[in-house]
């Protein structure tokens, strides 16, 4: 539940943020939150003064024609905004295969595959209304889920960042193993990943791909097919591992690359610590960071 409070009595209602003074304020408050939570889209809904109805303020990271059918709600809808405000609880949905059991109405209706978390709007004393906040990020899994191949994965995706009308960018490596041949089938939409061969060599990959995600929604990710040797360690990151203000992005890239051809048979989880802790960006974070190493074994 989130709690608000603007100096009122208990059960008194706040200012008329549906007025038009009130909703740059709400378009902020939402904007930080999803921001925080790190999510993509949402909207902010307040009881209509007369009857059990949330009315949706204002809204953020949504096609206006798939807000529209949803700017009214019932209280006694079963949608998640109205019922985190009816049992005064959050609502989560984890996804695509919850929202059809939970929610089948909806599911039907939504063009993108989606987690949602819905909360009331409240004091201890009285309710005002609810948010939700949708993450889309498990369109990857869910375009993978129905067979695509890696480049359509990602161009579904990018698609998807560009109908969605946030401004929003990512950058995104998909790969797909083949155990039976030892190989990877890559797509990438910005940095490339980095391959440890057994004998210490380290290289950047030149893979094909394309622009980030979310820019050029004519925009292809072709796949390129990489071998792994047994012992062989690939390295998949985020920005944040080598991008800093004071950093040339090669530096940084060349300093990777020495310390994980120092790494040896290093555990991957110790080796991960390292190359976090003592890559060139660490002195000066500019983003967060996300790393993952694969080791490829021998025994199939």
């Amino acid at each position: 539940m989130v709690g608000v409070s603007d100096g009122r009595g208990p059960g008194q209602p706040p200012p008329a943020a549906r007025d038009a003074a009130g909703r740059p304020l709400l378009s902020l408050a939402l904007a930080a939150m999803l921001d925080e939570v790190h999510a993509h889209s949402g909207a902010v809904y307040l009881l209509a003064p007369d009857q059990p109805v949330l009315e949706m303020a204002v809204m953020a990271g949504m096609p206006r024609d798939f807000a529209a059918p949803w700017e009214r709600v019932g209280l006694s809808a079963p949608i998640p905004v109205a019922q985190a405000l009816r049992e005064r609880r959050l609502i989560w949905v984890s996804g695509e295969e919850e929202m059809v059991r939970r929610h089948p109405r909806i599911a039907v209706v939504l063009p993108y595959p989606f987690a949602l978390t819905a909360l009331p709007l409240a004091t201890r004393d009285a309710a005002f209304g609810a948010v939700f906040v949708g993450r889309p990020r498990t369109a990857v899994r869910a375009f993978t889920t129905v067979g695509q191949e890696p480049q359509e994965v990602m161009r579904s995706t990018n698609r998807l960042l560009m109908d969605l009308g946030v401004e929003l960018f990512a950058s995104c490596l998909y790969l797909r193993l083949d155990p039976a041949d030892g190989s990877a089938v890559m797509s990438r939409a910005g940095h490339p990943p980095l391959l440890r061969r057994p004998d210490g060599r380290v290289r950047v990959l030149d893979l094909a791909g394309g622009p980030l995600l979310g820019i050029d929604p004519a925009a292809t990710y072709p796949t390129t097919r990489v071998g792994l040797a047994p012992g062989s360690v690939l390295v998949l990151y985020t920005d944040g591992l080598v991008e800093s203000p004071d950093v040339d992005i090669e530096d940084a890239l060349a300093e990777l690359g020495q310390r994980l051809g120092e790494a040896g048979r290093t555990p991957l989880d110790e080796l991960a610590d390292c190359l976090v802790r003592h890559s060139a960006a660490a002195r000066e974070r500019a983003d967060d960071v996300a790393l993952s190493l694969l080791r490829a074994r021998g025994d199939g």
